[in-house]
């Protein structure tokens, strides 16, 4: 199955980001690399799911991420599985 652009956007420290439309498949996978820890599991859902500068993230990637960026995506994500961020125009 191809991925699924959820929505294209320029992160807080300027960066252009995609991020892909999320489904079972990808939250299991994260939740598994996770073993429990919330905390690695918004880092493995980022991993999944978004790619920086045409390029997908690995878990040392994230780790670099500046945090604006972190909260930023990991809002966007949130949003995909909610009813979206306000301000945030189509989300």
């Amino acid at each position: 199955m191809s991925k699924k652009v959820f929505t294209r956007t320029t992160l807080p420290t300027g960066l252009e980001a995609v991020i892909y439309e999320g489904y079972g498949r990808h939250y299991f996978n994260a939740l598994r690399k996770a073993h429990g820890d919330t905390t690695q599991l918004i880092k493995f859902r980022l991993v999944e799911l978004l790619e920086v500068e045409g390029k997908a993230l690995t878990e040392d990637d994230v780790d670099n991420l500046h945090i604006r960026d972190i909260n930023f995506s990991a809002e966007v994500l949130q949003s995909m599985m909610t009813n979206g961020i306000p301000g945030l125009p189509g989300l």
